[in-house]
């Protein structure tokens, strides 16, 4: 025995943490450990908390309840602070087996967000390869690579996002040779960037493509975002406009879109959809072509198919294809429904 209950009720926070932490690697359950140091067990969930980057190995996959039998102890513990919260949550654990979940304390956003990984995993294992269907045509595999199979002077419009990180500055000259074949002599090329490397990004569009205008899209209230290494608070994102040599404008277009929510729902680094709905339907006409050689989530595809458009898209990573492929599958024979 580690310790006296009387001498439990003195303990400091510190001891507390640390002898919960040694109870749990013994195999003893949360309500036994809340128990023996007179906690509740929510305490006992936060103080383990605490040590939620430890090796798997600090937590044994078996605990030991009050009753004395062993059991498994690979569920998490989830907090949940309304009944709404509680159905969500159940929601996302019956799609998601136990064992693919971290022993660890996690919230409701964090309990869906797995789930929705875990999902995108299963599907990716089903994926075979491209898919064309209806107005969709959606090609698996690198864009250096899968881009030369689209044909000369085709598209009308490509709306895209790329990376950011300084490692992929080299897709943007990639992107802009792909764009300067492809592209109608009417057609844009309309492309998210960050701002951290945006000379560099305008150098290499501009090798195969005329620099047009420089737009932005301003983040919602509450939503921006931290550049430490520049000290900024990154309240909006450059919007890059290109087109080929002799483009003739056609349609009025804002150079600003106020972004909406945030939505993350299908890729991390999802866009908003609204921006993306409003390019196409100014920019192009129903029947049109719209390319997305970074493929993502699908949101270009959402807003293309949506508004009655072709729409090619590349994607190399099969966990995104195969979730792009799934919200784009309704959509590409009707060209009806929703943007989530």
């Amino acid at each position: 025995m580690l310790l006296t209950r009387q001498h439990s009720r003195h303990l400091t926070t510190a001891h507390r943490r640390a002898l919960g932490l040694k109870l749990r690697k013994r195999g003893w359950s949360s309500p036994r450990i809340a128990a023996r140091l007179q906690v509740a067990v929510g305490t006992v969930h936060r103080d383990l908390a605490n040590f939620s980057k430890l090796k798997s190995w600090a937590f044994p996959a078996r605990s030991v309840g009050k009753d004395g039998k062993s059991r498994p102890a690979l569920r998490p513990a989830v907090i949940a602070k309304t009944r709404s919260e509680t159905q969500h949550v159940l929601a996302a654990l019956r799609t998601v087996p136990a064992e693919a979940l971290p022993r660890k304390l996690l919230d409701v956003k964090r309990v869906e967000r797995l789930a929705r990984v875990y999902q995108a995993e299963q599907r990716a294992q089903r994926v075979r390869g491209d898919v064309r269907q209806g107005h969709a045509t959606l090609l698996l595999g690198d864009m250096r690579e899968r881009g030369t199979e689209i044909a000369d002077a085709s598209v009308d419009l490509l709306f895209t996002d790329l990376p950011y990180a300084e490692a992929d500055l080299p897709l943007w000259s990639d992107l802009s040779r792909l764009a300067a074949r492809v592209l109608k002599s009417h057609g844009m090329l309309i492309a998210y960037s960050g701002a951290m490397f945006l000379p560099e990004v305008l150098r290499r569009l501009g090798e195969g493509l005329q620099f047009w205008w420089l737009g932005s899209v301003v983040l919602v209230q509450g939503y921006h975002a931290l550049v430490t290494a520049r000290h900024i608070w990154h309240d909006a994102k450059p919007l890059l406009f290109y087109v080929r040599a002799g483009f003739r404008p056609a349609a009025w277009i804002s150079d600003t879109v106020v972004s909406q929510k945030p939505e993350k729902e299908h890729h991390a680094w999802q866009q908003n959809l609204a921006t993306a709905q409003y390019y196409i339907e100014r920019l192009t006409k129903p029947g049109a072509v719209v390319c997305d050689p970074f493929l993502g989530g699908g949101t270009t595809g959402v807003a293309a198919l949506h508004g009655g458009r072709q729409f090619i898209g590349i994607e190399a990573d099969r966990v995104a294809f195969a979730g792009a492929h799934a919200r784009l599958v309704g959509l590409s024979t009707t060209g009806r429904g929703g943007g989530r």
